[in-house]
């Protein structure tokens, strides 16, 4: 075939095409029965049959009901030793990437960067009653 290519480019390309094309069909599947028999299924339906029973015993059945609430399941305060100081907010807002896209807040760093001195106390405060802990013990 090697030697052959060039003198005959057409018989080298079948040759190729009919390795490179991928298989249409599905081969044989064995089947285990409920009794416990090997069969092998080569007819299309029945092999669709067989993945469809397959696939139907894999997946659960939900009911349509409501379900249950999940028990709430907060923490009571897993952030107590974290502080904010103003300096440390200060360094963050420094070191922005001002050519950066806005994040999910919409505001740009660029903004950001340039009321700096404006927003450290807000931040701080914002901050602060975050981490607080939610009335009621909740």
């Amino acid at each position: 075939m090697a030697k052959q290519c060039k003198s005959n480019p057409k018989k080298f390309w079948k040759y190729v095409n009919s390795k490179s094309k991928s298989q249409t069909t599905i081969g044989d599947i064995k089947k285990v029965g409920s009794n416990g028999l090997v069969s092998v299924v080569n007819a299309d339906e029945d092999k669709a049959n067989v993945f469809g029973d397959y696939f139907a015993g894999v997946y659960t059945h939900e009911s349509d009901g409501e379900f249950n609430a999940l028990p709430s399941r907060r923490p009571t305060n897993p952030c107590e030793n974290v502080t904010f100081s103003e300096e440390v907010i200060l360094d963050k807002l420094n070191n922005l990437k001002e050519n950066k896209s806005p994040g999910p807040d919409s505001l740009h760093p660029r903004v950001l960067s340039e009321l700096r001195y404006q927003l450290i106390t807000p931040l701080r405060l914002i901050y602060e009653a975050g981490m607080s802990p939610l009335p009621g013990g909740r």
